[in-house]
């Protein structure tokens, strides 16, 4: 196998590094947390975001450090050290692990990208990659987790879908938008979340077809919790 190490004066935190994964218009998105225990540039909480242009597939699977120094993953530790963000230049398969997300049927990406995070392994395909750092409030990250863990509990396989969604992409490209106004401090944001997460509203409608309800409850309970704390905030 041959391989770049492109993390040359950054990394994820190594606790908990929380990654956030989604797709715009193509593009995969992944958030995180920096490590500034190693690199004194960073202060506790600061974050960045990588921007992988042109995505076709990928796999954020739960491979950790401990699975992978046991030989859970298609590779091992000899070929590619844990815990870094590499090019794969040669010699490794597309065969991602499960679960696996394709993006586009039509175009396959010819650079293929691997990021170790603590508990979470990210595998994918993609045209190039942007590394940026990020300045929006923890408290916006906080609201943006919830948002992705409703996000992540949409999967390909589920039974049933509902909620008016045809199908999970629609389901979840509907929640990457939430996400994106998030970001993008939407004034309206508030009101169409009291939406989706009330009583009988969009999110606890698929738990309930999904099997998640317990998890939704969650879920509502933090989100209730947040919005009480920034209740005199306009906009998140």
């Amino acid at each position: 196998m041959e391989y770049e190490k492109l993390n040359n004066n950054w990394n994820a935190d190594p606790n908990s590094p929380e990654p956030i994964v989604w797709i715009n218009e193509g593009d995969l998105v992944v958030d995180f947390f920096l490590n500034h225990f190693v690199f004194d540039h960073f202060q506790e909480g600061d974050r960045a975001k990588i921007i992988f242009k042109d995505c076709s597939k990928y796999s954020l699977n739960f491979c950790n450090d401990e699975g992978y120094y046991r030989g859970q993953y298609r590779t091992s530790p000899n070929e590619l050290p844990w815990g870094e963000f590499y090019e794969i230049t040669k010699g490794f398969d597309h065969n991602f692990p499960d679960p696996v997300e394709i993006i586009s049927e039509t175009k396959t990406s010819n650079r293929h990208y691997l990021f170790f995070f603590r508990d979470h392994t990210l595998e994918l395909l993609a045209d190039s990659y942007e590394f940026r750092i990020l300045e929006e409030s923890q408290n916006q990250y906080r609201l943006m987790q919830i948002i992705w863990r409703i996000w992540s509990k949409i999967q390909m396989d589920s039974d049933v879908i509902r909620a008016g969604y045809e199908n999970y992409q629609i389901a979840r490209n509907n929640v990457e938008n939430l996400i994106r106004r998030i970001r993008k401090s939407d004034s309206r944001i508030w009101d169409d979340l009291d939406l989706y997460f009330a009583p009988t509203g969009r999110f606890q409608e698929l738990s309930l077809a999904n099997g998640w309800e317990n998890e939704f409850l969650q879920l509502a309970d933090e989100f209730d919790d947040y919005k009480r704390k920034n209740a005199t905030q306009h906009g998140v």
